[in-house]
């Protein structure tokens, strides 16, 4: 993904963007590509696994599992979940 085509879907500037790149990629967690973009290295990856993923769940609180379940009903009794899930989306 090019800066600009980054800049675009985050809705920030370039200087920003391309700030904030920068420092990724000395961090190890991007790389640029021969052709000018960005990729995600597999510790970048990781580090989003390991960090960012689970507080961006701690912030949805039970939204995202009540969708998860809402999509697939069997998870209902699969993860203990179904009486939370119908707390949670019956009025």
């Amino acid at each position: 993904m090019t800066k600009e085509e980054l800049a675009a879907k985050l809705g920030k500037n370039m200087k920003i963007t391309s700030t904030r790149l920068g420092e990724l990629i000395k961090q190890g967690m991007v790389t640029k590509t021969e052709e000018g973009n960005h990729k995600i290295t597999t510790i970048g990856f990781k580090s989003l696994q390991r960090y960012v993923l689970p507080r961006i769940r701690a912030k949805a609180g039970c939204e995202l599992d009540c969708a998860r379940v809402a999509r697939n009903p069997c998870l209902e009794q699969a993860d203990g979940r179904r009486d939370h899930w119908k707390a949670n989306t019956q009025s």
